[in-house]
């Protein structure tokens, strides 16, 4: 097992310098008693998280972004060298097709500044129904 109960906690990410390792999620209740402690909850997750990996997916802001609350929480659980990598909003990406989306675009990257050096690489998922005919909307 690695993680929380081994003794490692944090430093064991520490061992990643120069790269970045992490799965699409942090909040998996099947690493309860594997990567994370036994007793851990829910608000527990994410630190725990931080100490076996320095970046995780965040496909959450694909669905809408998170309050303010939820971004404190975020930025104190995890330690300075952790990076969050999200994917840019649906309706950005779905929705608009990427066109007249500035407003929503806007929100996005300062969500993305509230949380200061843990901010990654962002990523933008664009519909299976995205075809050459809409590449122009790129430029």
């Amino acid at each position: 097992m690695v993680g929380w109960e081994d003794g490692r906690g944090r430093e064991s990410m520490n061992t990643l310098k120069g790269y970045y390792l992490g799965c699409p999620i942090w909040g998996n209740k099947d690493w309860v008693g594997e990567l994370f402690t036994r007793d851990a909850k829910p608000k527990d997750f994410l630190a725990q998280y931080t100490s076996v990996f320095n970046t995780v997916e965040g496909n959450t802001t694909f669905y809408g972004l998170p309050s303010e609350a939820t971004i404190a929480r975020w930025r104190q659980d995890t330690p300075e060298g952790f990076r969050f990598a999200f994917k840019f909003s649906q309706a950005i990406s779905h929705d608009k097709r990427l066109s007249n989306a500035e407003p929503e675009t806007v929100l996005f990257l300062e969500m993305l500044d509230t949380l200061s050096k843990r901010t990654g690489p962002a990523f933008l998922q664009l519909p299976a129904s995205f075809g050459p005919s809409d590449l122009p909307t790129l430029d």
